[in-house]
């Protein structure tokens, strides 16, 4: 594929007002309030006739999972500590301490270790704090009421991640009955603010309880991809092991004018040096090519599979889709609207940084001096999410979420993933130098993932079942390794 130089240039600056657009769109967020309504009046008979017919309502883990979804554990809420409260039941109706710490009058974080023969976790991580409520008027039903519609179970963090949560606290009653001692220690730990940089959550855990996170074996927490087709054919179940860094960066001036220069020269120039902000990491390289094998288009799929190749030609990354573009690219885009409160004047950086980059490495390649001269900033985003994280796939873990998975869903392809924009809690064990995996147990639909954080977040009752059963039995047989 060839372009003239014109082309090669107007191809360029076209990725970068897409970047900065892309990812400019997952930074804006709204919070509204709201109040509930008696769930009673939100049900059709046809819909009560469903859950009675399939039985589905009368499953414990279902119930749980609606009570749960019930308390309004948004940023604008003030139920987390009551929420916290209902996840210690199940654990203190089997016997264990549970231990909840309040901070601030409204935020919790919450946990509970079962104890085992061996002093090594496996560490069950998960985050009480949901997304805030965008665009009330597009909620079929209010997000907190667990309203059910025929197979569909909406609310507020039903995605993202109160499912996971009602599956690990199940998964581990599970364990415990058939094994009052396991052979490794089980620690449940679901903690605040993780939706709003984890300042209260684990960056407050491990500041302040180290030793929670002392010889953890493995954690598994949220993250990793499901995709799916229209029908349900799962065609890449990505499990998380490795997360970019991530910053941003605030300038602050009186002048709008000055802010205005900052961008469109950090654009000129991230653009004129972008070949500097293409690489790939070896360690990644095992990862592209187990997706690359999961890809219908030839093309996609040839690109995927010649990392090496293609990264020496930037034609052929440019026909990428954004999100495996940024599995090649560092990135420092100035976000679209300069900011104004009173006579105060800030434009953000963002920063996507791969493996075996760091952050000060570009700042001092995309952001001399010369740019910013005389500009105070400040970063506004917790600088510990700058660093990348990875975690080996050969841990021996994986063999128990492939078997398992793979017993449920023959043919569809298990592999690796890396997350190139959002993140997780489990990028801080990696930190901590322990082993971190991010997935979801659910079968879910292309459909539900893209309501994850939108109006009507819901889940498919009947997968969320599955994906309880799948985790309880990957649990069970790994608490033995």
């Amino acid at each position: 594929m060839k372009f003239t130089e014109l082309e090669k240039k107007r191809r360029k600056q076209a990725r970068i007002s897409l970047y900065i657009s892309l990812i400019l769109s997952g930074f804006i967020s709204y919070t509204l309030y709201y109040s509930l309504i008696p769930l009673s009046q939100l049900q059709s008979s046809a819909d009560t006739e469903w859950i009675k017919k399939t039985h589905i309502k009368k499953l414990p883990f279902v119930k749980m999972l609606r009570h749960y979804l019930r308390f309004d554990t948004s940023q604008g809420g003030r139920e987390e500590i009551a929420a916290a409260l209902y996840l210690a039941t199940p654990l203190q109706s089997i016997g264990e301490e549970v231990t909840i710490e309040i901070l601030g009058g409204k935020r919790a974080n919450l946990w509970s270790s079962i104890k085992g023969k061996s002093s090594e976790k496996i560490l069950l991580l998960g985050h009480l704090d949901v997304d805030p409520i965008r665009n009330l008027e597009k909620w079929r039903f209010p997000p907190f009421t667990a309203a059910i519609e025929g197979p569909w179970l909406y609310g507020r963090g039903v995605f993202d991640m109160k499912s996971m949560t009602i599956a690990q606290l199940w998964a581990i009653s599970t364990v415990k009955y058939h094994n009052p001692i396991p052979q490794k220690t089980i620690l449940f730990l679901t903690v605040s603010t993780e939706e709003i940089g984890s300042d209260l959550g684990m960056r407050w855990i491990m500041n302040n309880y180290p030793q929670l996170l002392d010889k953890v074996w493995v954690a598994l927490g949220e993250g990793g991809i499901v995709e799916s087709d229209e029908t349900g054919k799962i065609k890449y179940w990505g499990i998380e092991h490795s997360q970019k860094g991530s910053a941003i960066e605030t300038f602050c001036t009186t002048s709008k004018e000055r802010l205005t220069a900052i961008k469109e020269d950090l654009n000129w120039w991230y653009t004129t040096n972008i070949d500097k902000a293409i690489s790939v990491s070896q360690k990644l390289i095992p990862t592209l090519l187990e997706y690359a094998s999961s890809r219908e288009g030839k093309f996609v799929r040839e690109l995927l599979s010649k990392p090496n190749r293609t990264i020496k030609d930037l034609d052929y990354l440019s026909v990428l889709p954004w999100q495996l573009y940024l599995l090649f690219a560092d990135v420092i885009i100035p976000t679209k609207y300069i900011k104004r409160k009173d006579n105060v004047y800030t434009l953000d950086l963002i920063y996507s940084i791969n493996l075996d980059n760091t952050l000060s490495n570009i700042r001092k390649v995309f952001l001399p001096s010369w740019i910013s001269w005389e500009v105070p900033s400040r970063f506004t985003r917790p600088i510990t999410f700058a660093t990348p994280t990875y975690t080996s796939f050969e841990h021996k873990i994986i063999k128990h979420i492939k078997n398992t998975l793979l017993k449920h869903f023959p043919d569809s392809k298990v592999g690796p993933i890396q997350l190139t924009v959002t993140g997780s809690d489990i990028h801080f064990i990696r930190l901590k130098g322990g082993a971190g995996f991010g997935f979801y147990p659910f079968p879910f639909v292309v459909f539900d993932t893209m309501r994850s954080g939108k109006a009507n977040e819901r889940i498919s009752i009947e997968n969320f079942v599955k994906g309880v059963d799948i985790f309880t039995e990957i649990l069970v047989d790994s608490i033995h390794e």
